[in-house]
């Protein structure tokens, strides 16, 4: 308790002093009665310091009685501090209420005048009668509250509260998001990879991994996922975290997102089983089950679903007990062993000096091997601690703090959490430890997306507003630095780098500290809690409506009920009983209605209502005066805004991509706080007369805080002044930009008088050079803007979707910074030259990814010059039919890894490019040569009938075939013996030819030490599997010299040449 109390003093504290100092004070006279609440305040933090520490004392040395007294103390500190939290937010409140009156009677009539100031002064007085009486309640009590602690043994620091050092924050994001520095499970990762690939005979055999809390199970089971081998030889790979309260509609909704697939609105499981079960069909999957406590998740859920699968596919699961494992049929299990010694101090000074030489730290090694050798081996509590280390002075006096802090000697932590992790907490300072506990509201395996995270930080106030800086960036500095911590882990498999996960043990941590003011609970502990909590999660428990009990917890600042498919209605006095929520979160749900009474939710920040059912909103919306937050993603079934939206003056952010949002309100402009706002859609009088809310995009003008903006059909603008009123060039903070016209592709040329006009407000939309994204959607001019043709300095990416009848390209190598490109149905341009360049030298000087898809007229690319691309390294070209040939100097682009070329029926050579290691190639109908490749490791090929030739390819190690129509390998595979591994997805008669022996393209392959195969078609399956080092081949092909047909096999030979006989024998015996 004293931790969470320590962590919101330090907030509260300052709130209050920015309270006394604001105008607002003055104004309801209750400044010098906010002073002497700051002072006694300041007191008593004094001795939260030690409290939390007493606290922690008392309960591990279950001193019952002390304990109590002490915890007893803080919960009623900690009530007393949210309860004048709410004053000062009423208090803002009233004067606005206030100042809006005054300036009402400033514009009114003459006659109305006269009574507005009476009626804004008697407002007033009876405010300020009300707050004087709640202020002298307040005062008694903390008169109460410091009389009693001086019956407790507290000692107040001479300085308040440790707060630990400013943290160095960097704004580098790139280190942020890589993969967990991996120590000491190479040769692991390497035995498990070449198990999981070794045939074998029983079908979808599972492996396990399995460990302690703590030691590295899922970092190996990440190392295995993403191993080339895997990803080779897999279709699809699965991640799935199952956790010990697992929903089984949940898991198989993972299950089909991570194999690319959609679950759409299924909800059960005879919805949700069919999907899985076509997605897997005769497909070979790997499947990683992280963290599982039951065994119950393969029997009643997996087992049967996935027996449609080819049988090559492997599943591999990490849990802490063996037990469990094998209650799933494990066929091998791997346990994970701790650290060496100098594995761990590998890792330490990994996490904290990164690739820094090793001499410059020589004087900490013996320090740091004393911190690794407290950690006991585990890789979670060498990272955290190194996360604590990495943010302080290399220095031997800050590493000897940490090396002999009292967190060490709390070995009695509950819940088994490790000292380490505790350490880790203690060191983070006030702000840091609000934002952590924050996150155990989520279930375990969350995966937590950072724009959202940091809205619920700033609504819940954990970002303190500054003049140098927006809060929505200082909440991605503590995102960031609880990420550098290991206290949040980055995940890279998921909404690519916008999302991160909480270890469970540290989960675990953050409940501890959080105790009686965060549930995450179930209902019936709910009602048991000796506390009224303040924050309250009720994620993904299958309710079908709100609870009653939720209607009693009227102290509650955040509620989280999403992922729930609450089909009843609200109910109408909900919002009622809750008046202090904060954050309120029902994405996800099928609500359908939103009673009026959200309305009285004064102190609403947050207001998430994507993905549900709604069909409007209430006007009683516009009552939220402080919500900074309404998030409508994927609402498909609301068409329009209510009117009263346009008086929500402190929104920051509106989010309505994917909404059918016809109009914007008039007066939506006088949201002049927004940040954010995705999908602003054009509709002035003038296009929609049987709509008289449709505004202008002069609205826009008044938005001059504006980061992120979306703006819709532009085609219903009136023409360019209307656009000019826009003022996007003078936005001083826009970063991400997108113009978009009408939904879905013109079905004919657009006339000449609308395609001069959407040049025209286009030719409006000048953006400022601050400008770091920027997409274009649908433009039908001929002619791309004029300032496209002016380099944006910091332009970093650039998307042109269906730009479709402009011939030409803007001079985009002009563009200094840019770093990713997508050209995406430019269905006019025949030519790509110079002019794309640009006059400059050098062109695309950082540009790392090129995208050009959908192209059907393009035929020449050409105009290339040394120095040109220098950093690309990937170059996607898909759908361009009429391309003849790639431009020579593509010889040029040096750092050129990846490239993918399909669709291109005119291409008949790919040659000359001599950094590419990995080639994509599909429906090339024409394509004749590839050559001079010289380090070519991976080709992945289909649909290339014409392809006779393969020279200067000597890196080659692996082919990978996915074609239907093939009806023999070709001849050029017989030249290859680099070739390591080759993988076959086409129809049976192919694989038939690749049988031992018996197949015609047997001699092309029997060199090859590994070669998989599998029909494509559902007619027939049939699956190959030869692995030459140990002469086994697992299939169930039959020799074409009998018609019976058999059940998979596994042939074990000798040598290669008593293939023949086996087989006989085995046909025979059958």
């Amino acid at each position: 308790m004293a931790m969470i109390v320590d962590a919101f003093a330090s907030l509260f504290i300052e709130r209050l002093g920015a309270l006394v100092e604001e105008e607002v004070a003055m104004l309801l006279g209750v400044k010098d009665d906010l002073k002497k609440l700051e002072r006694k305040m300041e007191r008593l933090r004094s001795v939260l310091g030690d409290a939390q520490m007493k606290e922690l004392q008392y309960r591990v040395q279950r001193k019952e009685h002390q304990y109590k007294a002490i915890s007893h103390w803080l919960m009623e500190l900690r009530e007393f501090m949210y309860d004048v939290d709410d004053i000062v937010d009423d208090c803002r409140i009233e004067a606005k209420k206030c100042i809006s009156l005054e300036n009402e009677a400033s514009t009114s009539t003459a006659m109305v005048s006269c009574y507005m100031p009476f009626i804004s002064c008697f407002h007033k007085i009876a405010f300020r009668h009300e707050i004087g009486s709640r202020i002298k309640h307040i005062n008694a009590r903390l008169e109460e509250i410091s009389r009693e602690r001086l019956e407790l043994p507290l000692i107040p620091s001479i300085r308040g509260v440790r707060v630990p050092q400013k943290t160095k924050i960097s704004r580098e994001t790139s280190s942020v998001y890589l993969k967990s520095d991996i120590v000491g499970i190479n040769e692991d990762t390497e035995n498990l990879v070449a198990l999981l690939l070794e045939g074998r005979s029983e079908r979808t055999p599972v492996f396990a991994i399995v460990g302690m809390g703590g030691i590295g199970k899922t970092t190996l089971a990440q190392n295995v996922f993403n191993n080339e081998d895997i990803k080779s030889h897999f279709e699809i790979k699965i991640w799935a975290c199952v956790s010990r309260d697992f929903s089984e509609i949940d898991l198989l909704k993972q299950i089909i997102r991570s194999a690319g697939g959609s679950h759409g609105d299924a909800q059960t499981r005879a919805e949700l089983d069919p999907i899985v079960r076509c997605m897997v069909q005769q497909k070979r999957f790997f499947l990683v089950l992280d963290d599982v406590w039951s065994g119950r998740v393969w029997e009643d859920c997996l087992r049967v679903l996935l027996q449609t699968s080819a049988d090559d596919s492997r599943i591999l699961v990490t849990t802490r007990n063996e037990l469990v494992a094998r209650q799933m049929n494990t066929v091998y299990f791997h346990h994970v062993k701790l650290l060496s010694t100098q594995d761990g101090e590998t890792m330490l000074c990994k996490m904290v000096f990164g690739d820094r030489e090793v001499g410059e730290i020589q004087n900490l090694r013996d320090i740091g091997m004393k911190i690794v050798d407290k950690c006991s081996g585990l890789p979670l509590a060498i990272k955290t601690i190194g996360g604590v280390l990495r943010m302080k002075d290399a220095s031997e006096r800050e590493w000897e703090k940490v090396l002999f802090s009292e967190a060490w000697s709390s070995t009695e932590l509950p819940n088994g959490i490790m000292p380490a992790l505790y350490l880790s907490y203690e060191d983070l300072p006030p702000h840091l430890k609000q934002c952590f506990v924050y996150c155990s509201l989520f279930p375990e395996d969350h995966v937590f997306l950072r724009g959202l995270l940091v809205q619920y930080w700033i609504a819940e106030g954990f970002i303190e507003k500054r003049e140098d800086q927006e809060m929505e960036d200082l909440a991605e500095d503590y995102y960031r630095e609880l990420v550098k911590r290991s206290l949040l882990q980055a995940e890279v498999y998921f909404y690519d780098e916008g999302g991160c996960r909480m270890h469970d043990l540290v989960r675990d941590l953050a409940l501890f500290v959080s105790q009686n003011d965060y549930f995450s609970v179930d209902l019936q502990e709910l009602s048991t809690a000796l506390l009224k909590p303040r924050r309250l999660s009720l994620i993904n428990k299958e309710l079908l409506t709100i609870p009653d009990i939720i209607k009693k917890q009227e102290c509650l600042r955040t509620l989280l009920l999403f992922n729930n498919p609450l089909t009843e209605a609200v109910p109408v006095d909900l919002f009622d009983k809750l008046r202090r929520l904060r954050v309120l979160d029902l994405r996800k749900t099928a609500i359908q209605i939103l009673p009026e009474s959200v309305g009285s939710l004064v102190h609403l920040r947050l207001l998430d209502l994507s993905i549900t059912r709604l069909r409007e909103l209430p006007e009683s919306l516009g009552c939220l005066e402080n919500l900074q937050f309404l998030l409508l993603q994927f609402c498909i079934h609301l068409h329009v805004l209510p009117k009263s939206i346009v008086q929500l003056h402190n929104l920051r952010s509106l989010d309505l991509v994917g909404t059918l949002i016809e109009c914007m309100p008039m007066g939506i402009g006088r949201l002049k706080n927004l940040r954010k706002f995705k999908g602003f859609v054009v509709g002035s009088a003038s296009h929609l007369p049987q709509n008289p809310y449709g505004c202008s995009m002069e609205e826009l003008k008044f938005l001059s805080h504006l980061r992120n903006l979306e703006i819709s059909n532009l085609q219903r603008a009136s023409g360019g002044p209307e656009a000019k009123e826009a003022a996007l060039q003078t936005k001083p903070n826009l970063k991400h930009l997108k113009l978009s016209c009408m939904h879905g592709l013109p079905t004919q040329q657009p006339l000449e008088e609308e395609i001069l006009t959407i040049e025209e407000i286009f030719e409006e939309l000048s953006p400022p050079s601050c400008l770091e994204i920027l997409e274009i959607d649908g433009f039908f001019g001929l002619v791309y803007p004029t300032w496209m043709s002016i380099p944006l300095q910091n332009l970093l990416r650039l998307d042109l979707i269906y730009c479709m009848f402009c011939p030409r390209l803007p001079p985009l190598g002009q563009l200094p910074q840019l770093k990713c490109l997508s050209i995406i149905g430019a269905s006019s341009i025949v030519t790509i030259g110079p002019e794309f360049l640009g006059s400059s030298i050098g062109a695309f000087p950082k540009l790392q990814e090129l995208y050009i898809e959908e192209m059907p007229s393009w035929k020449i690319w050409m105009g290339w010059e040394d120095g040109t691309l220098p950093c690309l390294r990937t170059l996607v070209i898909d759908r361009c039919p009429n391309l003849r040939s790639l431009p020579e100097s593509l010889k040029y682009s040096t750092a050129l890894v990846e490239l993918g070329i399909g669709g291109a029926g005119s291409l008949r050579t790919i040659e000359n490019i001599s950094s590419v290691k990995e080639l994509d190639i599909g429906n090339n109908r024409n394509l004749e040569s590839i050559s001079n490749l010289p380090k070519l490791e991976c080709l992945r090929i289909g649909g290339c009938p014409a392809l006779r030739y393969m020279h200067n390819l000597e890196e080659l190690r692996c082919i990978k075939f996915y074609d239907g129509e093939m009806e023999a390998l070709p001849a050029w595979l017989a030249g290859m013996p680099q070739l390591h591994r080759l993988d076959i997805s086409g129809n049976a008669n192919l694989l038939r030819r690749c049988f031992v022996e018996d197949g015609q393209d047997w001699p092309k392959i029997h060199c090859i030490p590994q070669v998989h195969g599998r029909t494509l078609d559902g007619s027939m399956y049939l699956s190959l599997s030869y692995t030459k080092h140990s002469l086994m081949i697992h299939t169930n092909i039959v020799p074409t010299t009998t018609t019976m047909a058999v059940e998979d096999v596994d042939i074990d030979f000798d040598a290669a040449s008593s293939a023949s006989s086996t087989i006989d024998s085995y046909i025979s015996s059958y």
